[in-house]
């Protein structure tokens, strides 16, 4: 599983003027077909186009709630 932290990503403030750079760097962080956790804050904006920006190349996209839970966005093998 890939683990990647928006805010490591995007910095204190991301700006959408900057997406273009932030795809790319997904796009270096992620293999086709793998399961990806996010974590950390980040706008609202952000994890959307990210979502959007994996959903046709990973196998499954969840988020890290605080306290240890996980929210899965979607997972293919499941069918959510």
């Amino acid at each position: 599983m890939t683990k990647i932290s928006l805010k490591v990503l995007a910095g204190d403030k991301p700006r959408l003027s900057q997406w273009e750079y932030y795809r790319g760097r997904l796009d270096e962080l992620i293999c086709l077909n793998s399961r990806v956790l996010l974590y950390g804050d980040a706008p609202t904006w952000l994890w959307l186009k990210v979502a959007q920006h994996l959903q046709d190349k990973v196998k499954s996209l969840s988020y890290e709630l605080r306290e240890d839970k996980v929210l899965v966005l979607f997972d293919r093998e499941l069918g959510l």
